[in-house]
């Protein structure tokens, strides 16, 4: 159970890797993204929900086995954040890549109120 756990908190082991985790993490996201594209769209708010509480289950558990608080290599966050961002994005290069970093840039900057809630 806790192998299992941590790969869901490490985005697939993506948080393991030595730099930028947490884009590492974002780039899980957006692979994820792809084949949940073909779910229906009553489906995929749905599918959001249960992926952000197995992630925050899966994080609170990490930090626990890590024994430390927010941990780099949990990247679940993350992920979940990623395909939140890409929503209702059209499967375009552009808007991907836009959302990208859109994303990273506010997952690095932590603008109001994400500061606060962090």
């Amino acid at each position: 159970m806790i192998r299992l756990i941590m790969l869901i908190a490490t985005g697939f082991g993506s948080g393991w890797l030595p730099v930028a985790p947490g884009t590492w993490g974002s780039l899980v996201g957006v692979l994820l993204w792809f084949p949940l594209r073909q779910v229906p769209p009553q489906t995929y708010p749905v599918v959001l929900v249960c992926l952000f509480f197995i992630g925050v289950f899966a994080a609170g558990s990490a930090e626990k086995i890590l024994d430390r608080p927010d941990p780099k290599p949990v990247v679940i966050d993350e992920v979940v954040g990623q395909l939140i961002t890409l929503a209702a994005a059209p499967a375009h290069p552009a808007v991907i890549l836009t959302g990208f970093l859109l994303f990273r840039a506010c997952d690095i900057w932590k603008p109001f109120p994400a500061r606060w809630i962090d």
